[in-house]
Order: structure tokens, then C-alpha cells, then sequence
């Protein structure tokens, strides 16, 4: 093959991926959706799945996806999510608040904790569970984020950091209807400095180090005056969602398949959690 050959189909590449990224930006910018639309995609056409009990985990529960269930919806409904984790606006942080209580089906997730015997027990989500997750952790994050390790060999992930006092966010929020987003923020950090000193099993180096990551938050937002906005809220490294404390993956049809067949001589299952 000779080097003109080589020249120009690297020129035709190069003009393809251009015209593929401006194909791709145009139709990003036909179809930007507003915060409510954003929410409102949460919602899935999908009804829940039933569920049976693990046969190795106690009080763990396992969904029986019926075999018609939609995937496509599925796969639209975790698009869905991240898209909203990844474009957390002060606008769309609004518009979560409003939903933290809404009741509707979103997703069944299942649960990839460590130490768990195999990836099949899981759980229903509910767009408010969604909604209330990424609202509160666009708070906690940014002091959550500077925890130090609790040095425990039996419980490598376990962290030590210091919390804000807000127990009921949407009402925290009602009380402070004049406050943008970051001065929310500045408040929730400056709630978690003044906690540092109340953290027991962290010693001085620790809580100098915590006390020192959490000043730099409030030092930057009473700086720039804006939102602090990570990248990401729920969404990990492998696309494994961390909610309420557990880390979630999703299920897929092949998976769903094996799962009705290793349970299929269960009795008549029971409604999820």
C-alpha cells in the first residue's frame, strides 16, 4: 500500500470523525432537554419485577424480570440517569428537590457490594430515591469528598469524615429560599468544619487533614461565588452506580434470563422492597 494511499485515507478519517462530532453536536443541541424533561425521563414504562428470596443471601430478594420486559426501555432510563449526573445545573438541582417524594418506578438495580456471593439480588428505585440522591450529594460531596481512611484491615472501605447537620433537605432548602445553590453549599461545609472536632476515631493528623479540605471548599465558593459542580455524582468507574450507601450495576436481559431459570421452581413470588 503506498504512502498516497495511507496519506488520503487518513485524510477521509479525519473528515468522517468531523463530520460525525458536528452530526452528533447538532442533534445534542436539537434534543437538549429542560430540567423537567430531564426528571420526567426518569420515569420508566416498565412495571417493577416480581421477587423471590436468594437462595444464599439471607434478606436478600431477587427480581424475576418477566420475559417480555422492555430492555431498550431499561438502557433509556439509565441514559436517563446519567445525564443527570453528569449535568447537574443550579436550575436541575431545583427541580430535583421537587421530586425527592415522587413515587414513581424508575429502575431495579442490582446490588455489587463486595463480598457478596454472586451479582443477582436487587432492589426497585423510585425517581424520588433518584432525584433525592443526586440533590443531597451535590451537598455532602464536596466535604465528603476529603474523609481519610479508618486504617481498618477488615473494612478497607470505610472512611471517617465529618457530616452536616440537615436532616430533611427540601424543608433545610424552604428556610433558605433567598440562598443560591453555592451559598447552600458554603453553609453545608461550614456545618461539616465545625463537626470535625466531634469525630472520635480520627486522630489529630486526621482531622487536620479532613479540616483542611474542608476550608479549601469554602475558601473557593466564598471566592468564585458559583456552585462547586463535580463530574459526577452516582456514577463510578464502570458505569457502577453508589447510592445510599451501596453500589449498584445494572441488570441486563441475558443476566434476567439465568435468573428466572435458576429460580423458576420458586413458589409464586412476592412483590420487592
Amino acid at each position: 500500500m503506498s504512502w498516497l494511499f495511507l496519506r488520503w485515507t487518513g485524510w477521509a478519517s479525519a473528515v468522517l470523525v468531523v463530520l460525525a462530532v458536528n452530526t452528533f453536536a447538532g442533534e445534542r443541541a436539537k434534543k437538549k432537554l429542560t430540567p423537567a424533561e430531564m426528571v420526567a425521563a426518569l420515569a420508566t414504562k416498565n412495571r417493577p419485577p416480581k421477587y423471590v428470596d436468594h437462595d444464599l443471601v439471607n434478606d436478600a430478594k431477587v427480581p424475576l424480570f418477566p420475559a417480555g420486559y422492555d430492555w431498550k426501555e431499561y438502557g433509556r432510563v439509565r441514559a436517563a440517569i446519567f445525564a443527570i449526573d453528569r449535568g447537574v445545573t443550579p436550575e436541575l438541582w431545583e427541580e430535583l428537590l421537587k421530586h425527592v417524594d415522587d413515587k414513581r418506578y424508575a429502575i431495579t438495580l442490582v446490588d455489587a457490594s463486595p463480598g457478596l456471593p454472586d451479582v443477582a439480588s436487587g432492589r426497585d428505585f423510585t425517581v424520588g430515591e433518584i432525584c433525592g440522591a443526586i440533590s443531597s450529594a451535590c451537598l455532602w460531596k464536596l466535604y465528603e469528598r476529603h474523609s481519610v481512611s479508618a486504617n481498618d484491615v477488615t473494612r478497607p472501605w470505610l472512611q471517617i469524615g465529618a457530616v452536616a447537620e440537615i436532616d430533611d433537605l427540601v424543608a433545610w432548602r424552604k428556610q433558605r429560599a433567598d440562598k443560591l445553590l453555592w451559598e447552600l453549599q458554603l453553609e453545608a461545609c461550614t456545618s461539616a468544619l465545625k463537626n470535625v472536632e466531634t469525630l472520635d476515631r480520627a486522630n489529630v493528623e486526621q482531622k487536620a487533614r479532613i479540616r483542611k479540605g474542608i476550608q479549601g471548599e469554602i475558601d473557593k465558593l466564598k471566592s468564585e461565588k458559583r456552585p462547586a459542580i463535580l463530574p459526577n455524582y452516582l456514577y463510578e468507574d464502570g458505569g457502577v452506580i453508589l447510592i445510599h450507601g451501596w453500589h449498584e450495576a445494572s441488570y441486563d436481559e441475558k443476566l434476567a434470563a439465568e435468573l428466572r431459570e435458576r429460580y423458576s421452581a420458586r413458589a409464586t413470588p412476592s412483590r420487592g422492597k
